[in-house]
């Protein structure tokens, strides 16, 4: 992995700023605070993203901006390679938000956490460090905080082996070894359960011969009572054939007995009938003889005579009326000319001008117009005279035709009335034969009737006997039933008992099989306890302590070689024990580190990051930043022979690629390109030179 650029927009103290990484050496120059460490936790952000605890939104976006965003170009087996990230302010704080990759041109969008998979799956690192918060195999083999590699010198040796195995990717060994005495504890837990539900085996065994034991004897009785079941069950069987047929003699006994009952109500019924059609007919023949037929005829006929002549009357009465209708508009038309001849004559008598030609108008005109006018006046009074003597005839007339035809209306209800009188007794004669006829009928239904009801009281008699036959076979019948009834009671409580204990044995015999098969269970388990426990555990201490061994060897070689570069003290000497931890021998005297000055700490942290580094390179072989190593602040608190020094280690480690962070200007003169940091009103740039 080789860096080229990375664009930083709004990245605390930047606002626009590209900066450029030539391969080679480069030093980053800049006083303490001008803004380098920001450029190197850029790369870190834009490669892995926000990283809780040790890389957050707020400590890169700038103050008052609401978004940010990191652009890093690198190149890997000859790929160019951009990705983008972007940080944005919102109201619960600062998070990430998508953005892209390109690779070789073709860009992509993606959230952060397919960024942060993809970038890993480039640089070559393991799987599992996608789930992890922080990224191990980055921060100890290109870039670590200075204060973050003395750390790790300073904590305990289990913190520091756990993070040494997580470097050195061997890890697993310890997760296996915990894993393992998990499950062991999982197993004796499974053991002990399994022994707990096999405590009560021996008695499910007792407890299942005695359930057999009885069983068999419950089948005994069972079998002792079925044939005097079969037996009760036969002479029920010939009781009910017997009582069958008596219930078919009763049957047809009851049946008598309905038909009795009805005939018997017929006969009431036809008797009353009889009787009612007497008294009827009674009523009838004083009603009939009431009535003269022949005078009720002749009345009838009269009223046709009448009615005629009643009809031509109203005819006249009509055509009187139309007259008389004529003659009053004839009166009123007379009326209208006459009102007529009076309004012209007024008119005319105040009239000084004619109202059309506006000429004056004479007396003699007017004296004309008015003789005109009473010429018709007299005319139209001639003819009202004539018209109104007409009217008073015709009138006169009216009133005696109508007259004369109220007395033909009430000749003509008399006529009626007799009309109807005549039908009514014509129904009455009618009504009278019907009934006679009836009666006729009636007396032979009676006769028949009672020769029926003679009939079916003998076929009662006769049948009688069987209804005590029928009740003494029943009482029989009950007896034997309830005798039936206690046999099969029993064989059924004992066939319920069976099938009970049928499923109390199924039961216990698939409990004790499941005991048994949790027996074996405990046989196999103790078996993968011990193999677990006494061969497993110790193989992978053994094959961790094997590989740690190796690591051991090289690292321990390369942390002395480094630190003797660095410091050239022969009273000074360092190694690495088996727990990985830096012992110092002064003067021929063990001392801790923190004994040491602020140089020979420094030393002591470079050294063990330069050996670190070189280990995990060689040991994972996948990762692709083997060629990059980012050293911050390597120099603080070296003297000026040792800032001199790290001329040689810089020729020493010969990788494509180093970036140096610091603010020692003696540096400048051993690297081959320099970039200036400075920071100005609160906003910082970087220079190349």
């Amino acid at each position: 992995m080789i860096i080229k650029y990375a664009k930083l927009h709004n990245i605390r103290s930047y606002i626009n700023q590209e900066v450029k990484f030539p391969t080679g050496t480069t030093l980053f120059s800049g006083d303490i605070g001008s803004g380098k460490s920001t450029i190197l936790l850029s790369i870190e952000f834009a490669l892995f993203g926000i990283k809780r605890g040790d890389l957050s939104g707020e400590a890169l976006l700038r103050n008052g901006k609401n978004l940010g965003i990191i652009e890093l170009c690198f190149e890997i087996d000859g790929k160019e390679i951009i990705i983008s990230r972007k940080l944005k302010r919102g109201k619960n704080g600062i998070s990430q938000d998508s953005g892209w990759i390109e690779i070789d041109g073709k860009r992509k969008e993606a959230s952060p956490v397919e960024l942060k998979a993809e970038v890993l799956q480039l640089l070559g690192y393991p799987d599992e460090l996608l789930t992890k918060g922080k990224d191990i195999l980055f921060r100890y083999t290109v870039y670590t905080p200075q204060e973050e590699m003395k750390q790790i010198l300073l904590e305990s040796k289990e913190a520091r082996l756990d993070t040494l195995r997580r470097v050195f990717q061997i890890d697993r060994y310890k997760r296996i070894r915990d894993n393992s005495f998990i499950f062991i504890k999982e197993l004796k837990e499974r053991k002990k359960e399994l022994e707990g539900r096999i405590a009560d085996i021996d008695d499910k065994k007792k407890r299942l011969s005695d359930e057999k034991e009885t069983l068999e004897k419950q089948k005994e009785k069972i079998v002792k009572i079925e044939p005097l079941l079969k037996d009760a069950q036969r002479k029920i069987d010939r009781r009910k054939e017997g009582i069958s047929a008596l219930e078919n003699e009763i049957k047809k006994l009851n049946d008598y007995r309905k038909e009795l009952k009805v005939k018997e109500v017929d006969l009431i019924n036809k008797l009353d009938q009889q009787e009612r059609n007497k008294r009827e007919a009674e009523s009838l023949s004083k009603e009939i003889s009431l009535q003269n037929a022949g005078e009720l005829e002749k009345t009838v006929e009269e009223g046709k005579e009448v009615s005629k002549s009643s009809s031509e009357k109203k005819k006249s009465i009509e055509a009187l009326k139309k007259s008389m209708l004529e003659t009053r508009r004839k009166i009123a038309d007379c009326d209208a000319v006459v009102r007529q001849a009076e309004e012209v004559k007024g008119k005319v008598g105040k009239l000084a001008k004619c109202p059309v030609c506006e000429q004056v108008v004479g007396e003699e005109h007017k004296h004309s117009i008015n003789n005109r006018e009473n010429l018709r006046i007299e005319e139209m009074k001639g003819k009202l005279e004539k018209e109104n003597k007409m009217l008073a005839e015709a009138e006169k007339e009216t009133q005696k035709l109508e007259n004369d035809v109220d007395e033909l209306r009430n000749k003509e209800r008399k006529s009626e009335i007799a009309r109807l009188k005549l039908q009514n007794l014509q129904k009455e004669i009618e009504r009278q034969k019907r009934i006679s006829d009836d009666n006729e009928r009636i007396s032979r239904d009676i006769t028949a009737i009672k020769a029926a009801r003679i009939e079916i009281l003998k076929k009662i008699k006769e049948m009688k006997g069987s209804e005590g036959e029928y009740e003494s076979e029943k009482k029989f019948l009950d007896a034997e039933r309830d005798n039936a009834r206690k046999i099969e009671i029993e064989h059924a409580g004992l066939k319920r008992e069976i099938e009970l204990r049928q499923g109390i044995i199924s039961g216990l015999e698939k409990e004790i099989g499941e005991k048994e098969g949790s027996k074996l269970k405990i046989v196999k388990l103790n078996q993968y306890v011990n193999w677990i426990d006494e061969f497993f555990v110790n193989l992978m201490s053994t094959m961790e302590k094997h590989v740690m061994a190796k690591i051991h060897g090289e690292f321990n070689e390369l942390f002395q070689q480094w630190f003797n570069v660095l410091i050239e003290d022969q009273n000074l000497n360092v190694k690495i024990d088996d727990e990985f931890t830096p012992v110092v021998e002064q003067n021929g005297y063990e001392t801790e580190i923190r004994n040491l000055s602020g140089g020979e700490k420094t030393s002591c942290a470079l050294a063990y990051r330069l050996a670190l580094n070189r280990v995990v390179n060689d040991l994972v072989t996948t990762i692709k930043t083997k060629d990059l190593i980012i050293l911050d602040e390597p120099t603080d608190g070296f003297s000026t022979e040792q800032l001199d020094r790290v001329r040689d280690v810089i020729e020493q480690i010969k990788m494509k690629q180093v970036i140096i962070v610091s603010h020692e200007q003696k540096i400048e003169g051993f690297v081959d390109n320099v970039v200036r940091v400075r920071k100005k009103e609160h906003v910082s740039e970087a220079l190349s030179s």
